[in-house]
């Protein structure tokens, strides 16, 4: 028992000294191309995809990384020559994936084949940004050109079917003194989607759409618009140039809630955590849902960060220029294995409960399973999984700390086999 209190101890001060430090890690991969988006597998968050380029003489050359173990290693891969300057990559689920740049690729293998859906002689430009509001429906925006390189459009592509096949049709005009440089796209789904972009004539930089792309509305906002994220239909945030707007009327009017001195790139939240990257290493992050934003100690100082992505409350992974990757990891919990046998399942009531910030999670397998052990808010969403393997037969304790969450009612759930169980405790702070 005593043995046990102080591995606990332990690693309760070893959490708390990683929450302190901010627990960002560089990782190594196998080259310094500028790498431009990545995305995690929120099943399996040791899987994740990288996209990137590099120059091969005068051509923007594709290639991508794969990592299975939460980027310890990487496999390198390159697509096909007509695919050129990738610059996001989006996975629907675990093994459809879409990757744009100048021209569109898919997979349908989780990666590993990639085949060319749109080429860049026929898409004419490039894509800046990709999401999905559902399986099937998808946006791209970017911007193309005629073959003098003169008149610019900003476009969308759109597909209805996962990706397999893809539609563009034109947002604004450069002729009609329009912006044209899209980066960004975000849709809340029922036809909804907002794209925005660079404010290279002083007109608007962001649009608006009700009508799945049909028609656009240019909105009252002036800035260049690096990302877009809506954690609701109504509340949506913006990073840009500037900083970070947001909105809560259904992107009619926008406020400045941070204002920064070098342009941010990229913003993300999951649940209450988010982040915000930028020029310079800037790293912005929030627990509340993105009411409040705090500047964090950045590993990275002298290169520019593209993109984040979020996988839970403890895990993110951003990526950048002269191959950056950082990968952000608090530890939820250490589990102690008790030595004994029991005969069957069984999750026990947390103690203490209530708690503040951590308290422990004790359950019992009577055979070796496979074991899911998460954490979610009082609104069903995960909040972080604690356990995602393989254990033997025993009893297991599992500390979790609520260091970085808001008071409230949170619920736990075990599965094992055929075993599922939920249980509820309330943080209190």
């Amino acid at each position: 028992m005593k043995m046990r209190i102080f591995l606990l101890s332990t690693l309760f001060l070893f959490s708390l000294s990683a929450i302190k430090a901010q627990n960002w890690a560089q990782l190594t991969p196998p080259y310094n191309y500028i790498i431009t988006s990545c995305w995690f597998d929120e099943s399996s968050p040791n899987n994740g995809w990288f996209s990137g380029w590099r120059l091969a003489g005068a051509d923007p050359v594709s290639y991508g990384y794969k990592t299975t173990d939460g980027g310890g290693s990487f496999s390198y891969l390159t697509f096909s020559y007509y695919f050129w300057l990738a610059q996001d990559v989006y996975f629907t689920n675990s093994i459809n994936g879409i990757m744009v740049g100048g021209g569109i690729i898919q997979t349908v293998n989780g990666g590993d084949t990639w085949n060319l859906v749109v080429d860049n002689i026929s898409m004419m430009g490039w894509m800046y940004d990709v999401m999905f509001a559902d399986a099937n429906n998808g946006y791209a925006v970017g911007q193309t050109y005629d073959n003098s390189y003169t008149s610019y459009w900003g476009v969308i592509y759109k597909t209805t079917n996962g990706g397999g096949s893809w539609t563009n049709s034109t947002i604004t005009y450069e002729t009609q003194n329009q912006n044209t440089d899209f980066r960004a796209v975000y849709s809340t789904g029922s036809g909804i989607i907002y794209a925005g972009g660079l404010n290279t004539l002083g007109s608007s930089s962001l649009f608006k759409s009700t009508d799945d792309g049909a028609t656009w509305s240019a909105l009252n906002f002036f800035n260049d618009v690096n990302s877009l994220f809506f954690t609701s239909v109504d509340t949506g945030y913006a990073a840009t140039n500037v900083g970070i707007f947001k909105t809560t009327d259904v992107g009619s009017t926008w406020n400045n809630i941070l204002s920064t001195t070098q342009a941010l790139n990229s913003i993300y939240i999951k649940n209450e955590f988010g982040l915000a990257v930028g020029t310079t290493g800037q790293i912005y992050n929030t627990t509340d849902r993105g009411l409040n934003w705090t500047l964090m100690t950045s590993p990275i100082t002298n290169q520019d960060l593209l993109r984040v992505f979020v996988v839970s409350n403890s895990l993110a992974y951003v990526v950048g220029t002269s191959g950056t990757i950082i990968k952000y990891e608090v530890p939820t919990g250490g589990i102690v294995k008790e030595s004994d046998s029991p005969n069957e399942f069984i999750l026990l009531q947390n103690y203490p409960n209530p708690f503040n910030p951590t308290t422990r999670i004790k359950f019992s397998l009577p055979q070796v399973s496979n074991v899911e052990l998460k954490v979610f808010n009082i609104l069903g969403n995960e909040v972080t999984t604690l356990i995602n393997e393989e254990k033997p037969a025993g009893s297991y304790e599992v500390e979790f700390d609520a260091s970085l969450l808001p008071s409230g009612v949170y619920f736990y759930q075990l599965k094992a086999e055929n075993y599922i169980t939920t249980k509820k405790m309330i943080l209190m702070k």
